[in-house]
């Protein structure tokens, strides 16, 4: 994948193509299927697809896309030892069409819903519910002051290395080059995340979301402040 920084390998085995009703200029049938990071196929795709002419620069339509249990770090481009990286088993169902064929046109283009779960999701690397804390930069010090006002199991949970979600639930749009989401729930055993957002295929990513901590912890950073 060449759209990625650095470029990611992405590499596909036991391919079965199968093309139906070919016809110069005309839309053809597809049905495919792969094994991505698995010993069986895992990956499934479907539709109707017109190739590109001297006339006309292609189509897809009726396009279906579904992934099956397949390891989300297999997905994303590569860290750095020590950065955060999100992990887990991806499950998606995505539809759409896109009018164009044409690499620089296809992906803005592009429309389409669906929903993606994301089963036993951590991020490795980041303490997502410390890191919140020391954004409160007008107050000096709230971790170290909080951490002293916790019981034992809770100075712990702030200490932690990654941090463990639950299962991740979403349905999802892509209109115009834009991904909008509007069923965000991410939670741990210490808050949680509900909200909205969307992201661009230059990478700018815009969530407006409300953090629910937990009682305890709620708590102590209320006399913390």
């Amino acid at each position: 994948d060449a759209t990625a920084h650095p470029p990611t390998d992405v590499s596909l085995t036991a391919v079965d193509v199968t093309l139906t009703d070919l016809s110069p200029g005309k839309p053809m049938n597809l049905e495919a299927r792969g094994a991505l990071a698995s010993s069986r196929p895992n990956i499934r795709l479907s539709g109707r697809v017109t190739p590109p002419s001297d006339t006309s620069k292609g189509s897809c339509e009726q396009l279906k896309l579904t992934v099956d249990d397949v390891p989300l770090e297999q997905l994303l481009p590569p860290n750095r030892p020590g950065e955060p990286q999100l992990q887990g088993r991806l499950t998606a169902v995505l539809q759409g069409s896109a009018p164009t064929l044409n690499p620089s046109q296809m992906m803005r283009a592009l429309s389409g819903s669906g929903t993606v779960k994301l089963a036993e999701p951590m991020v490795a690397n980041l303490n997502i519910l410390r890191e919140v804390f020391r954004r409160f930069a007008m107050l000096p010090g709230l971790v170290e002051r909080l951490q002293a006002k916790l019981p034992p199991e809770y100075q712990a949970k702030l200490t932690a290395k990654d941090t463990n979600l639950s299962p991740v639930d979403l349905s999802m749009e892509v209109e115009g080059g834009v991904l909008q989401f509007h069923d965000l729930d991410i939670s741990t055993d210490t808050f949680r995340l509900a909200g909205a957002g969307r992201v661009g295929l230059e990478g700018a990513v815009m969530i407006r979301a409300t953090l629910r901590i937990e009682p305890v912890l709620s708590a102590a950073l209320v006399n913390s402040v």
